[in-house]
């Protein structure tokens, strides 16, 4: 992106291109535009992220001697998002289309469907157990409900099943919560039931028939 080769000219950094400096960037980019933090400070509070490993969730950052001002970094929050994201543009890469471009939600529908993932008897079964509120679509994936309760369900269920991003080397630490569904909507993942794609809307499905029971939905 230019903002990703404004910053490597302003830094003098580099192209590495590796799992490392895409973590790197992501993290520098939540500082310097999400915070408003200046781009090199952003910068040096990345390398020190990055160097520190994942042994510990948190790390913090003074800014004075005194230490009463610091930056806290979850380490692995910030990991399970990278992840997240990564996955699914490796695993749901856009539908190459001419003429004019489609909504968000319409590319989202064809990039699940074109990488579908079937789901299990087992995962329908665990849907359903678990009393979550879902829209089983043959060959896209599991449609949920946002509601919050709902959602809570789902992250419960998944941890459960060991969810991992789908499509990416393990290793790096993946928190699966209703924070990390609130974060990432819409997931690739593979767990021990079998690989599942998880969306949070589709046009055309109306709130009330998300309602219905996964048995019954995917009938």
């Amino acid at each position: 992106s230019k903002w990703i080769q404004n910053t490597r000219r302003i830094l003098e950094r580099p192209a590495a291109n590796n799992d490392v400096e895409a973590r790197w960037f992501g993290l520098v980019h939540e500082l310097n535009v999400s915070m408003g933090m200046l781009l090199k400070q952003a910068a040096s509070c990345a390398d020190i992220a990055v160097a520190a490993g994942f042994g510990k969730q948190q790390l913090t950052i003074d800014f004075d001697e005194a230490r009463t001002v610091a930056l806290v970094i979850d380490l692995w929050r910030h990991s399970t998002l990278h992840l997240a994201r990564l996955s699914r543009t490796l695993e749901l890469p856009p539908v190459e289309r001419r003429g004019r471009p489609v909504t968000r939600a319409k590319h989202v529908v064809e990039n699940a469907a074109t990488h579908g993932a079937d789901v299990s008897h087992s995962m329908l079964d665990g849907l359903a157990a678990a009393k979550v509120r879902s829209l089983v679509v043959s060959g896209l994936g599991v449609v949920y409900d946002t509601d919050s309760a709902n959602v809570g369900r789902l992250a419960e269920l998944l941890a459960r099943w060991g969810v991992y991003p789908r499509g990416v080397e393990r290793g790096l630490p993946f928190m699966m919560d209703a924070r990390t569904l609130a974060s990432c909507p819409i997931l690739a993942l593979t767990s021990s039931e079998g690989d599942i794609n998880l969306l949070d809307h589709v046009d055309g499905l109306v709130t009330n028939r998300i309602g219905e029971s996964a048995h019954k939905a995917a009938s």
